[in-house]
């Protein structure tokens, strides 16, 4: 794990402060806005004056990303704050032929996301959406869009965020967390020339893997296994290798769409796999609803025994998805976890070893209320608000994602400028971070 300068041991303490002042302001932003919208937009800066770095037709900024190694490529979050200095707070960026605004104001962002509309528009991602195109694949939660995000949002979100469902997932995810413990102690006490473990995020990354197994499967697959299970490996070693080319062609322009390199090619064999395990484990779900003789008396099943089902088997005897459909949401569930969970728990350990007055003051809630020789529960959690507001904090400081993308249906005001309908407005969350590094 990198080691970075700490700072003083009560700014994060006031940083909470703070986060807590920014969703207020963004709301004052949003009511604050009475102008007629018409009238603000006629009187607005021109769209083609908007500032930015210069870029090459049909290629964009990619020679920016990829001289000196690949520096910006692989930092884009510092790339955005130099544009930010170099430009102002608002600024345009292209990648190929596409035109990018990337906002970088809170009042900004608020006007942004009070635009979206009933089905919102994340902008295209286009690695994901071509692949899918071109094996005619179901899109997911993720990158669907219209009447497609709506039906699958519709049906996942009512057992990912009822709170009686998630209380019930406590027990198998602890004893992940213990699998990730057990981990952690063998790594550290068999490096016994410096006592420090060198990495910590590929046993987070193995630890997010398992716990959003434990929902959208109902169990763990083996990835702590010693050696892991066939279907582990192969599903978690896709996983990662699928982000991290993702992360990469997010900024060549989609040379995919028409020229199918070998680099494509080994991209979309990442997702084969990643589909064909997910089917496999479908699959599995549905045996097991036939051999329990759930199918031949689904129609008997009570509505509050309906709702109490498995996340997986609750999806497939609601019948509203194909399986591919279910196995697109969860793969993009899957993938989405993995990688945010991990660097969340990643920045929030940073902090409490940078923090001893933080780490101090959890320690004691945790003494509080958990009780001696137990886990923590569902319930211990929500009695716990100085952990929640450090993992929130953590979010705000080193987001686990430097941007987000809204296309919205219709005419914008941004810093002055007119944003036409349908443009693609990069929200640079990094540029409200402590992410300088």
């Amino acid at each position: 794990m990198m080691i970075f300068r700490s700072s003083h041991p009560n700014s994060m303490t006031r940083s909470v402060i703070r986060a807590r002042r920014l969703s207020t302001s963004a709301m004052t932003a949003i009511n604050a806005d009475h102008v007629n919208p018409i009238d603000e937009y006629a009187n607005a800066k021109p769209f083609s004056q908007i500032p930015g770095p210069p870029s090459i037709p049909g290629f964009g900024m990619i020679w920016s990303y990829l001289k000196n190694d690949r520096f910006y490529l692989k930092r884009p979050h510092l790339f955005m704050l130099k544009n930010k200095q170099d430009y102002g707070p608002i600024y345009a960026e292209a990648i190929g032929s596409v035109r990018y605004i990337m906002a970088t104001q809170a009042e900004d962002i608020a006007k942004t996301f009070k635009a979206e509309g009933a089905y919102p528009s994340r902008g295209p991602v286009y690695p994901w959406i071509c692949y899918r195109e071109q094996r005619k694949k179901a899109k997911g939660v993720l990158i669907g869009e219209g009447e497609e995000w709506r039906q699958s949002r519709s049906v996942i979100d009512k057992k990912l965020l009822r709170l009686k469902d998630v209380s019930r997932y406590t027990d198998r995810m602890n004893k992940v967390d213990t699998s990730f413990i057990n981990l952690v102690r063998k790594e550290w006490t068999g490096d016994q020339y410096s006592g420090e473990i060198s990495s910590l995020r590929y046993p987070l990354y193995k630890w997010s893997f398992e716990t959003i197994n434990t929902v959208l499967f109902s169990k763990s697959l083996g990835a702590f296994n010693e050696p892991p299970t066939p279907i582990a490996a192969k599903f978690y070693n896709n996983v990662l290798d699928m982000l991290n080319a993702t992360n990469e062609l997010l900024f060549y322009p989609p040379y995919y769409k028409y020229i199918k390199t070998k680099y494509w090619k080994q991209y979309c064999g990442y997702w084969d796999t990643l589909f064909e395990v997910g089917v496999q484990l479908i699959d599995e779900a549905r045996q097991a609803l036939k051999d329990n003789g759930v199918f031949a008396d689904a129609d008997n099943i009570s509505r509050s025994q309906f709702n109490d089902l498995e996340f997986l088997p609750y999806i497939i005897l609601r019948g509203e998805l194909s399986d591919e459909e279910i196995a697109s949401n969860l793969i993009e569930l899957m993938t989405a976890a993995v990688d945010t969970s991990a660097n969340t728990i990643l920045w929030t350990l940073y902090i409490l070893g940078n923090h001893k007055d933080i780490q101090d003051e959890l320690y004691r809630e945790i003494q509080r209320v958990v009780k001696k020789d137990k886990h923590p529960d569902f319930q211990d959690i929500q009695n716990m608000p100085y952990l929640r507001g450090l993992i929130k904090e953590s979010q705000r400081v080193y987001p686990v994602i430097i941007f987000t993308a809204r296309l919205v249906s219709q005419d914008l005001v941004l810093s002055g400028y007119q944003i036409p309908a349908n443009v693609c407005t990069i929200v640079c969350i990094v540029t409200k971070s402590n992410l300088n590094f």
